[in-house]
Formats: C-alpha cells, structure tokens, sequence
C-alpha cells in the first residue's frame, strides 16, 4: 500500500529503493569547493621569488600534513598573518609580495564552478555545511570569495576550533552546529583519512577525486539518481 502523495509517498518510494534518508550535506572548502594550486605551481612561485625548495616554508606549502608548522597553523597556534609576515622577514621579501601571490591562491577564479553550483542548487532542500581544515584568517577570505555564509548554515573552521580533521571532535563540533545526525549527513572532502573518520562516526562519506564522479555519488545519495 503506497501512500497517495506528498511527503509520505516520496518516504515510502525512498524506503522501496532501499535508499537512506539524508538531511545535512557538509563540504570540505581547500580542494573541494576551491581548486588548490598544484605541486608544480608552487614550485613555479617559489622559483620566481627565488625561494629554495629545501627552505621550511617551502617545505610546508609543498608537503603539509608532514609539517608540525603546519598543524599548528590548522589548529590556530600560529596565526595566518604572523606566518606570513615571518616568511617574508626569512626571505627578505616585502609583505605584499608574499600576500599577492597567495591571493591568487584564493581568487574568485579559483573556485569549483560545478561543486559550488551543486553546493547552491541544495539550498532549500538540505541543511549545509562547511567544514575546513584552515588557518584562522580563512573565515574572512571563504565570505570574500562567494559569501558562502549565504548558503550554508554554519562554516566551521579548524583553527577557530582548535581540532582538526580527522579527528573526531571537529565532526561532533560540526554536526552540533547544524543540529545534524551522523547518520543522515554526507561528508564530502578530498582526503582519504578524513573521509574514514567521518565514517567511523556514522557519517556517509563522498572521497572527491573528481567533479564528475563526486556529482554522480552524490545525486546517488542525495536524491537516488545515476
């Protein structure tokens, strides 16, 4: 017996398909919803500024998740701008010359056109989220690249919090400021290790390798399609 219409039949034709229920889709911002540059652009950069690649800073922006300077960036020991402005003392640089290369890392052509799309065309339908492993001047910079806010309920970010992905506080932060269940949100984020942590809460997760495969799974889950 189907119910005749509305909401319960779509439940029902839902629950035929064997198809989960899901209420809150979070997004990872840094490669996912805005493109990172690559290992060799940077080390073109580096190159014109006349940086050596077995310099720390260097070191860090080329293999981050190896860099305890790092980490204390995400988790907002360090502050973004005392970084920069001890990088550019180290390589004898003006401030500006660091901050105008690092502005296009997060200019407004940087952004993933297609995921951002899909981000917004959710508006309405799901709750949204942001959540970011990200230094502490990034809030500002995700609002003046898109007005993301605009979109989303809440953007939670690494170093306002002082956890990062992939451990588990920063998801149970998350899925408190949404008022989300684990069990009904999908995650979608580009590294493998923080998609397992966010399953091992009961969190389905999206491992983004691509625009086109990440779309598919996620009209997949979200709305029993492809």
């Amino acid at each position: 017996f189907a119910p005749a219409g509305g909401i319960a039949a779509v439940l029902y034709n839902y629950q035929q398909m064997g198809q989960k229920m899901f209420e809150t889709v979070i997004f990872d911002f840094g490669g996912v919803l805005l493109l990172q540059p690559t290992g060799a652009e940077i080390v073109a950069w580096l190159g014109q500024l006349g940086v050596p690649l077995e310099d720390p800073v260097a070191k860090t922006l080329l293999n981050p998740s190896e860099s305890a300077l790092f980490w204390d960036l995400m988790r907002g020991r360090v502050s973004e701008r005392h970084f920069w402005e001890e990088t550019a003392r180290a390589w004898k640089l003006p401030p500006e010359t660091v901050e105008a290369g690092l502005s296009q890392i997060s200019a407004p052509v940087n952004l993933n056109r297609p995921l951002v799309d899909y981000l917004e065309g959710l508006q309405g339908k799901f709750t949204l989220g942001i959540l970011s492993n990200a230094g502490d001047s990034t809030r500002q910079a995700v609002l003046n690249i898109n007005q993301f806010d605009r979109i989303v309920k809440d953007i939670i970010i690494s170093a306002e919090e002082g956890f990062v992905k992939p451990e588990p506080e920063i998801y149970q932060i998350a899925l408190k400021r949404l008022g989300a269940r684990a069990e009904s949100t999908v995650f979608v984020d580009d590294l493998p290790e923080n998609i397992a942590a966010a399953q091992a809460l009961g969190i389905t997760g999206v491992w983004h390798q691509d625009n086109a495969t990440t779309l598919r799974q996620l009209d997949q889950l979200l709305f029993g399609e492809g």
